[in-house]
């Protein structure tokens, strides 16, 4: 069925059985065949990793157990596992799969050790139906006691014949929402500069400026930059840690008038997992029912 290159198929068909054969290397290293086939590398390096427990020397599983860990990313365990192979004095045909694994490996090696680049560029224009982020309707009254004072003084006023004018006195003023259309204009860099193969300066630079049409709303036109830089560094079993520091700078309004400045350091610690979607309840029964291992090199072409 591998052959006919139906590799979810098989790979379906003997995961069904994986609670009765678990533990058989030969089922377990067909069992990772198919899993890498179809896309599962990780439950792949399971059942390799079974497979090789039982026979350490079943060469064919190691093979493919490169294959599964180039597809997971793990390249340093990659290189490890081909001196595993090596050590087991391949055949020509095998000599051959390996040096096409190292050539992989080594493009990928180049690729993460050298200079990334990421950019973004984008424009928008929309419509906002309340760009002042009014409830309602907001009337702003003089304080009642400003009020008083007014009546009074006008009372002394007229009084005394002074003609007072009505426009001048403040009155309720009532905001309504203003409806807009608007530009954004938004960008973002992201840029990783290695330093050695174990770790990198990482560079983040994100801007943003909305303007709105409105001369009502322009009032709420807004520019925001916001820029982080990162040292990260690799550290044993898939682990990694950055220390990163970050500022943000922004303007509101017509003149773009100062807003806010901000900033701030941190590190961030991080682990890789790998899981395996819907595991066999046998799992545990399968370690442990796995016999001592042979000493058998076993090629499988």
């Amino acid at each position: 069925m591998l052959a006919q290159d139906e590799n979810q198929s098989a790979y379906s068909q003997l995961r069904a059985t994986e609670i009765e054969h678990s533990g058989n290397p030969e089922y377990d290293y067909w069992l990772g065949v198919a899993a890498l086939r179809a896309g599962e590398s990780s439950h792949a390096l399971m059942a390799l990793d079974r497979a090789i427990l039982r026979q350490p020397n079943h060469a064919g599983a190691r093979i493919e157990r490169v294959a599964a860990l180039v597809q997971l990313d793990q390249l340093g365990n990659a290189e490890r596992e081909i001196k595993q192979l090596q050590a087991l004095s391949p055949p020509p045909d095998a000599q051959a799969a390996i040096a096409r694994f190292q050539a992989v490996i080594e493009q990928h090696l180049q690729a993460k050790n050298g200079p990334q680049h990421q950019g973004l560029l984008g424009v928008d224009i929309g419509y906002d139906s309340n760009p002042q982020q009014f409830p309602n309707e907001i009337a702003i009254s003089p304080p009642q006691r400003f009020l008083d004072a007014i009546e009074e003084l006008r009372k002394q006023a007229s009084e005394l014949g002074i003609e007072v004018d009505e426009d001048s006195i403040p009155q309720t003023q009532v905001l309504n929402r203003d409806a807009s259309t608007y530009q954004r204009l938004q960008g973002n860099y992201q840029g990783l500069f290695p330093i050695d193969s174990q770790s990198r300066w990482r560079i983040s630079t994100t801007g943003q400026a909305q303007r709105y049409t409105e001369m009502t709303a322009q009032d709420y036109d807004l520019t925001l930059i916001q820029a982080q830089l990162g040292y990260q560094r690799d550290l044993a079993s898939q682990r990694t840690v950055m220390l990163k520091s970050s500022a943000l700078q922004g303007w509101s309004g017509r003149s773009q008038n100062h807003l806010l400045t901000r900033w701030g350091s941190g590190w961030i610690y991080a682990t890789r997992l790998d899981w395996v979607a819907n595991l066999p309840g046998s799992l545990t029964h399968s370690i442990t029912a796995l016999a001592p291992p042979t000493i058998t090199t076993i090629w499988v072409a």
